[in-house]
């Protein structure tokens, strides 16, 4: 049996539409939820997310819960640009990493400091590990991680699934 894995990309906390309090974050954990018990359902087991604030966040809380709540296998991956980039994060986005940390099933660092392209290599490594990409984007900036990991995604030839956080649409690229 093949191991189907998936990744996600999207937004900092700082760069999301609205704040975590809204009930507009409310329908997107809700549709996001959705679409990862989905890749549950088809057979996919590994979820690889990027560590930072905003959309890496919410993903990871949401494959752990749902691991809880359905009892599943799935394995959470959690892959860090550099060592210790929480560092600038605020006490409580400390906590919800420390949270994240700690209830990964394996903690991949790339690089011990900071390097100009240590975001790049980390959705590179996520991109190739993966089978499919869920992204959470109204407008792609082109020069954004977003952006980048989606053209990962679509070189690699793999399913890209995207959620507009303003109009909750889903749009899919097949294979």
């Amino acid at each position: 049996m093949t191991i189907k894995s998936a990744c996600f990309t999207g937004p900092r906390a700082s760069k999301m539409p609205y704040d975590e309090k809204c009930v507009y974050h409310e329908k997107l954990e809700q549709v996001l939820k959705e679409q990862i018990i989905k890749l549950i359902r088809v057979g996919v087991s590994e979820f690889y997310t990027g560590g930072q604030t905003g959309i890496d966040t919410l993903a990871a809380f949401l494959v752990i819960g749902i691991k809880q709540e359905l009892g599943t296998t799935a394995n959470l991956h959690l892959v860090l640009p550099y060592r210790n980039m929480q560092a600038g994060f605020s006490a409580l986005q400390k906590d919800d990493f420390d949270c994240i940390e700690g209830s990964a099933d394996t903690v991949a660092c790339l690089n011990e400091t900071y390097t100009p392209v240590c975001y790049r290599e980390r959705n590179r490594y996520m991109v190739e590990k993966s089978d499919y990409l869920i992204g959470v984007a109204d407008t792609v900036k082109p020069y954004s991680g977003t952006h980048m990991a989606i053209n990962l995604a679509r070189k690699k030839g793999i399913e890209i699934i995207i959620i507009n956080p303003i109009t909750f649409e889903i749009m899919r690229e097949q294979k």
